[in-house]
């Protein structure tokens, strides 16, 4: 991929992504009257988070909690990946 195809592909992804952000979230029905989750999944924006390097799950202070985390383009910036670490630091 050459370097005006990979800002062609990166311009779709953030004109699609920002469609969404802006877009009204889509709501869907439960079967079964389940327990209100912790947070909200639609308020978290990822854009909005703190920083953190790549090894963030050998800091100090998340060594205890098993975390979800989401890789950022800041360039436009984009959403390229969201990812969950199943186990703690300890666990490892």
């Amino acid at each position: 991929m050459d370097e005006t195809a990979l800002v062609r592909w990166k311009s779709q992804i953030y004109d699609y992504q920002q469609r969404v952000r802006e877009s009204e979230p889509l709501q869907q029905t439960a079967l079964f009257d389940l327990t209100p989750a912790h947070c909200d999944p639609d308020s978290i924006d990822p854009f909005s988070l703190r920083l953190h390097p790549s090894e963030f799950y050998r800091l100090p202070d998340n060594d205890s909690e098993a975390c979800l985390y989401f890789i950022i383009d800041n360039t436009l910036p984009i959403l390229l990946y969201v990812g969950e670490t199943k186990r703690t630091p300890s666990q490892r």
